[in-house]
């Protein structure tokens, strides 16, 4: 939903969460068209670089 708002610090937040809890999420984030807006934000890449 986050990401659909365009709110990039919701969308961290949230991603943040969902990755640590299964790292999957990570590749489902970068093949999800939801997040096509968000991939080359700093917060976007900083999470799915953790």
């Amino acid at each position: 939903m986050a990401a659909r708002q365009k709110d990039e610090a919701r969308m961290g937040e949230n991603l943040r969460r969902a990755v640590q809890l299964d790292r999957k999420f990570a590749q489902r984030a970068v093949e999800d068209l939801e997040f096509m807006d968000m991939a080359r934000t700093k917060t976007f890449v900083e999470v799915l670089k953790q």
